[in-house]
């Protein structure tokens, strides 16, 4: 499973001829022409000392990106991106690439250097199916949602790998549309014609292939401004690297039994993720970790709207995935600030002890205070309604969408909120 001039020869002068002159004379000569040389010479690396300031003036860099942690209730983008976000990029920049087929799209990512940015033009439909596209370090994929435009479309008919990969650090994906093959709970398939039928199967998770947009294992990627819907095994997976940083997205109809993950984060090397200010509906889980000791994630000021098959934010337990027998849930889990409206699912469920803690704090949720939050298997370092400096930090329990509706971010700090905010230098 899913689971980079020979120097030239110096110029001599023939001696003079003999035309009678002084030694004075020539001596005079000499000067001047020394002094003339020497003035052209002067006038010439003036000349190119300007030509070069005048170059440096006008080297084109990036405008300063805007704050987009602290949206007012008044903005629409606030959860999910969309309409007036406005941390967007402008297709006229220099650096931009502008695509609108595969094989412009495949070419430019070939072609990229940190710095760059690879556009998708808004009414662009890239299939991507069987494509495992690898985005260099330092750039971005861009597209225009929220400037007039629903933004490109790249989409897979079939599961497979993810279709977009990060290649290094500081990548940056933005403003698309991203779209997988199944939007349902199961497939048509199940279950009597499941390609990938596995006796005893309890659910429909593998009966086809599993399908998820975009995976990384590098430092400091940059997810925003998207709409990824029907990926069945994840939108995102960040399966290593720290400070993956996943806000303003609007992810939706990944619900396959089993599996369905807005984002997960899966991996036995240190691995951090940050989700925030995203809009999440029709999921199994909205974030999801593997268990592992040093798998860390911070979910904050998040919108569940009121459609889920199984708990809200999750984190498995290593045994889970191993069979070891480890009693491990996760590193740090931190989940607070958010609005869940399901109802009829716990908003929270650790399914074992977390190595540093897990804490469920400052939510404005649907179920009561009995069904919010639960751990399985194994237990302790599991905190409710204390933030993680042991102070009082209550959900709210029992709310609905006309309770919640005006909170504000809860903006607290977080060791796992350190992100790449400009891409590096062309």
């Amino acid at each position: 499973m899913h689971l980079l001039l020979a120097c030239a020869e110096p110029f001599e002068k023939e001696p003079p001829l003999d035309t009678g002159a002084s030694e004075t004379d020539t001596d005079t000569d000499t000067d001047s022409d020394a002094d003339s040389d020497t003035d052209s010479d002067t006038d010439t690396d003036a000349d190119t000392d300007a030509d070069t300031d005048a170059d440096t003036d006008t080297t084109w860099s990036l405008p300063e990106r805007p704050d987009v942690d602290a949206p007012s209730t008044a903005d629409d983008w606030r959860w999910g991106g969309g309409d007036g976000y406005p941390d967007v990029v402008d297709p006229t920049w220099p650096v931009v690439t502008r695509v609108s087929d595969l094989a412009g799209l495949s070419a430019a990512l070939d072609a990229a250097v940190a710095g760059d940015i690879v556009w998708v033009e808004d009414d662009a439909a890239i299939d991507l199916t069987g494509q495992e596209l690898c985005i260099p370090a330092g750039v971005w994929l861009a597209g225009g949602r929220g400037q007039g435009a629903a933004g490109g479309l790249l989409y897979a008919t079939e599961g497979g790998d993810a279709v977009l990969q990060t290649c290094g650090p500081d990548v940056r994906i933005t403003g698309l549309r991203i779209r997988g093959p199944d939007p349902e709970t199961c497939p048509d398939e199940w279950p009597d014609d499941c390609p990938n039928d596995v006796s005893g199967d309890a659910n429909c998770a593998y009966c086809t292939d599993t399908a998820y947009a975009i995976s990384t294992t590098w430092d400091r990627t940059e997810v925003d401004n998207n709409e990824l819907s029907g990926w069945t095994y994840a939108a995102v997976g960040v399966h290593g690297g720290l400070d993956a940083d996943v806000h303003h997205n609007h992810i939706h109809h990944g619900w396959r039994e089993g599996l369905g993950y807005g984002v997960v984060v899966y991996g036995t090397d240190p691995t951090s993720a940050l989700i925030r200010w995203n809009r999440f509906q029709a999921m199994r889980h909205v974030v999801a970790g593997q268990g592992y000791p040093d798998e860390d994630y911070e979910a904050r000021d998040n919108l569940v709207e009121d459609q889920a098959i199984s708990h809200v934010f999750d984190m498995h337990g290593q045994d889970e995935a191993t069979g070891d027998g480890s009693a491990n849930a996760g590193g740090d889990i931190r989940v607070h600030g958010n609005i869940v409206l399901v109802e009829d699912q716990h908003s929270i469920v650790v399914r074992g002890r977390p190595v540093d803690g897990a804490w469920f704090y400052e939510n404005c949720v649907a179920p009561d205070e009995s069904e919010a939050a639960d751990q399985w298997y194994y237990y302790g370092n599991f905190t409710v309604d204390e933030d993680p400096d042991g102070n009082a930090a209550p959900n709210e329990y029992g709310q609905s969408a006309g309770d919640c509706g005006d909170r504000k971010s809860t903006r607290l700090n977080s060791s796992h909120s350190s992100v790449s905010r400009m891409p590096s230098s062309a």
